[in-house]
């Protein structure tokens, strides 16, 4: 998920590849935003989602 603090620890600091590398292992060739997650909970929390039940919902860009 990219925020304004996703590579601001000290260890990812220290490594810039570490932004390439998690885009590289998305299938849509970005980080999610967090508009992205509000979507699914919005879906989830309307009319729409009345019907999934018990389920594990990955909201991960296609992580590979």
């Amino acid at each position: 998920m990219e925020t304004g603090g996703t590579w601001r620890c000290s260890r990812a600091a220290n490594e810039p590849e570490k932004p390439a590398m998690a885009v590289a292992m998305t299938s849509l060739g970005r980080l999610g935003r967090p508009d992205d997650l509000a979507d699914v909970v919005a879906f989830l929390a309307g009319p729409d989602g009345r019907w999934p039940t018990g389920q594990n919902i990955r909201a991960n860009g296609g992580v590979l």
